[in-house]
């Protein structure tokens, strides 16, 4: 994907302990130069599905509910963004 001339967004939580900021760093590379990376403070990988908490995941210290809230504001705005 990194050589794709496409807008990506990348949205990751703070307190993720399965998708990592250490793996989110190694895979830039993968993606386009100018890629937004938006990090949700307080949220957790369970945060962006509705299957329950997952083995080996942070503590979120944001509700879930905030947490998607800010997942979902910052994915309309980026759609919006690439839009116009």
């Amino acid at each position: 994907m990194s050589t794709l001339p496409i807008p990506v967004l990348s949205i990751s939580a703070s307190n993720d302990e399965l998708s990592t900021t250490e793996k989110i760093n190694a895979s830039k590379d993968l993606l386009p130069k100018d890629t937004n990376f938006t990090v949700i403070e307080g949220g957790v990988h369970a945060n962006f599905g509705d299957y329950g908490p997952q083995s080996s995941d942070g503590t979120p210290t944001i509700s879930r509910d905030d947490a998607r809230t800010e997942i979902s504001r910052d994915s309309l705005a980026f759609v919006e963004s690439v839009s116009k």
